[in-house]
């Protein structure tokens, strides 16, 4: 071959490594935005699942919900059979109008290709409005036991084509949330008018006779 013939070819060679170079590129791009859209669809399916599936539950508890039969939409079989919270009495007695859910999601990690999901959150009702109703005139209505604020992991499982709440692990007990005190409100002073000032501490000191 003469030097002519020895650049076409490694014209020739140097354009098909540059293509395959592009090409593959675009593979992995291409992979890589359907991996991250799996993933997003995926991990928005598991915060609605947990989110609501914990609100539900929390009512089913509360005896606010008197079919538990949805609870089979976010919760695995398995888990709804041998869910001892969702069928205590521990507020049987008690008449439930309403209550404030509060559901803070820590972190969520979901792996779409395994079927599992796993959910860190602080679940908490700061306010449960109702009463236990008193049996006579001399007894006074009692108000519901207070939720314990906790730290759970959620475990969820792909499972006929759907995600479901598989599992519920208390990491911490956690003490009630404070409530804030509102600052006191000052006023505004009229135009013209000299703004009254805030009253100091005066001390006082006592000299011996």
């Amino acid at each position: 071959m003469n030097e002519k013939t020895y650049k076409i070819l490694g014209y020739v060679a140097r354009s098909v490594w540059f293509i395959t170079r592009i090409v593959v590129a675009c593979v992995v791009i291409v992979a890589l935005m359907i991996v991250g859209y799996v993933i997003a669809r995926d991990s928005a399916n598991v915060y609605i699942i947990a989110t609501e599936g914990m609100d539900l539950r929390a009512g089913v508890i509360l005896k606010t919900e008197k079919d538990s039969s949805d609870l089979y939409k976010y919760f695995s079989g398995t888990f709804v059979t041998n869910d001892t919270e969702q069928k205590s009495s521990r507020y049987d007695e008690y008449f439930i109008r309403d209550y404030e859910y509060n559901l803070i999601i820590k972190s969520l990690w979901c792996n779409p290709w395994e079927g599992t999901a796993d959910v860190v959150v602080i679940e908490s009702i700061p306010v449960i409005d109702g009463e236990k109703p008193a049996r006579n005139e001399e007894d006074k209505a009692e108000s519901p036991p207070e939720w314990p604020r906790r730290e759970f992991r959620i475990s969820l499982i792909y499972e006929n084509d759907k995600w479901l709440i598989h599992e519920i692990t208390i990491l911490e007990h956690l003490e009630p949330a404070s409530t804030p005190t509102d600052e006191p409100e000052i006023s505004p002073t009229p135009e013209g008018m000299t703004p009254t000032p805030y009253p100091e501490a005066i001390t006082t000191q006592s000299t011996s006779p």
